[in-house]
């Protein structure tokens, strides 16, 4: 089970951002200044924590954080 305050926590890790900034419906642009490398190590603390395989590409069309948690249930165990 994919606990989405957990996906939370990450996210404000490794975006460098308060933890109380990071919340279901924030949009991660707002939340930080996005580039490749920001994206390449979410799906890597992802990977980490969950065990699971978020291709870098899909995290492109992601605009919310809660997205982020639905893209992490539904991603391939590795």
């Amino acid at each position: 089970m994919i606990e989405r305050e957990k996906i939370e926590d990450l996210v404000a890790q490794v975006l460098h951002v308060p933890r109380a900034d990071v919340g279901p419906g924030k949009r991660l642009c707002d939340l930080a200044e996005l580039d490749s490398l920001s994206l390449v190590e979410i799906a890597s603390a992802m990977d980490d924590a969950f065990g699971v395989r978020v291709p870098g590409d899909d995290l492109t069309t992601l605009l919310t954080v809660s997205e982020l948690a639905d893209l992490v249930a539904k991603a391939p165990v590795r």
